[in-house]
């Protein structure tokens, strides 16, 4: 967009702040290294700037129904705020650690992703070695051991029903500078029932319809690999 400075970006994302999806009325939040904090932006340019420090990553979600999406940010603190549409601070979803990276996640079997999933990265705390689950209004659905939490950085999840009423939930963590992963599935307990670190940078999973419940996907470096219950993964064709 014109008069966006890319100098310094850290993150950027697209939401609603209209809450009119019609002609691509759409924002674009962009945060930034440093002190210069975090900027909304339309289609005519700079809505307003907000100065905070290291805005890690950016999510918008919709946390009070009103049709509009909010903006999910984490900083140079560890804080994940949440601002209206206007810029101002509204919320603090900080689960009790230092938060950097954040991602949304579908929970149950809501249709869209509404929840927040947020590892945690302090190899000093023990509290390090779990993922936290959020909903839109910030508060904790469930909290999921990861024990090798703090070697992993960014953490996307996905629902999976491996049969019917099997209510499993799916995670895989990875590290950009190492391009490893791991993947971790959950019963309805939370407890791990399948796990495997794996040598590939993976960040897309996802389920679909199978015989008799789902299938599990994963992208990991220009390949999806499928799990199912009964054998283990392999390769599929990436879909063109």
């Amino acid at each position: 967009s014109e008069g966006v400075n890319t100098i310094g970006i850290l993150d950027s994302a697209t939401g609603n702040t209209s809450g009119n999806s019609a002609g691509g009325n759409y924002s674009i939040a962009v945060g930034y290294i440093g002190f210069k904090g975090i900027s909304l932006f339309n289609q005519t340019g700079q809505m307003w700037n907000q100065k905070d420090t290291n805005v890690f990553h950016i999510e918008f979600l919709d946390v009070n129904s009103d049709g509009r999406d909010e903006i999910l940010q984490s900083n140079g603190a560890g804080q994940l705020e949440v601002r209206d549409v206007s810029g101002n601070f509204i919320a603090d979803y900080t689960p009790g650690y230092f938060v950097m990276h954040f991602s949304l996640t579908r929970w149950g079997s809501e249709p869209e992703p509404t929840h927040i999933l947020i590892p945690s990265q302090n190899a000093a705390n023990f509290s390090s070695h779990v993922i936290t689950v959020l909903d839109s209004r910030g508060q904790k659905v469930t909290e999921l051991p990861s024990p090798l939490n703090t070697k992993f950085t960014h953490a996307y999840a996905t629902p999976v029903n491996f049969s019917a009423g099997a209510n499993d939930f799916a995670v895989v963590v990875n590290n950009f500078g190492t391009k490893r992963s791991m993947l971790l599935i959950y019963d309805h307990q939370a407890k791990i029932v399948y796990q495997e670190v794996i040598d590939s940078f993976c960040e897309g999973i996802n389920a679909i319809s199978a015989k008799n419940g789902e299938q599990l996907l994963l992208g990991c470096n220009g390949r999806v690999w499928s799990y199912s219950p009964s054998s283990a993964s392999s390769p599929i064709p990436k879909a063109q």
